[in-house]
C-alpha cells in the first residue's frame, strides 16, 4: 500500500469516526429539544448544535481532500510520460512485449532499448495509450503503449 492509500484510509477511518460522533450528537440534540419547554431553546442544546456543525463541517473538509486526491492520483496515472528508466508494454497487432528504456546506447539486457534507437525516440515523452509509429530498417511499424511503470 502506498503513501497516498494510507492517508486516504486514515482520513476514512476519521470521517467514520466523526460520521458517529454526528449521529450521536443528532440524538443528543432531538432529547435536548424534548426538554425544553415553549418557545426557549437551552444552552444545552446551541452548544449541542454548534459541535454537530463543526463535526459535519469536518466530515465535508476530510471527504472534499480524498476526493482531491483521488483526482490528483487519477491526473499522474493518466498523464505519465515515458521517460529514460521507465518499463513500457508496448502491444500491435503481432506482439506484446515490455522494454526499458535507457540512456546509454551500450546496454546489457534483451529488454533494454536505447532513448537513441528508433523506438525509444518514438516512444520518449508518449503516454498511456498513444500509438506510435516507428520506422526500422525492416519497415514501418506502430505500437499502442499499454503501460508506463
Amino acid at each position: 500500500m502506498d503513501n497516498s492509500a494510507r492517508h486516504t484510509k486514515k482520513l476514512q477511518k476519521r470521517i467514520n469516526e466523526l460520521e458517529k460522533k454526528y449521529n450521536a450528537l443528532t440524538d443528543q440534540c432531538e432529547l435536548e429539544m424534548m426538554h425544553n419547554t415553549g418557545d426557549e431553546v437551552s444552552l444545552d442544546y446551541l452548544q449541542l448544535m454548534e459541535e454537530r456543525n463543526l463535526v459535519k463541517n469536518s466530515i465535508k473538509r476530510l471527504t472534499e481532500e480524498i476526493e482531491q486526491s483521488s483526482r490528483l492520483k487519477k491526473k499522474k496515472l493518466c498523464c505519465k510520460q515515458v521517460s529514460v528508466g521507465n518499463v513500457v508494454k508496448l502491444v500491435n497487432t503481432t506482439k506484446i512485449f515490455k522494454v526499458q528504456v535507457v540512456d546509454k546506447i551500450y546496454y546489457k539486457f534483451k529488454d533494454h532499448i536505447s532513448s537513441k534507437s528508433p523506438l525509444g525516440r518514438a516512444i520518449l515523452g508518449k503516454q498511456l495509450g498513444e500509438k506510435v509509429f516507428v520506422k526500422t530498417p525492416s519497415g514501418e511499424t506502430y505500437y499502442v503503449i499499454r503501460e508506463i511503470k
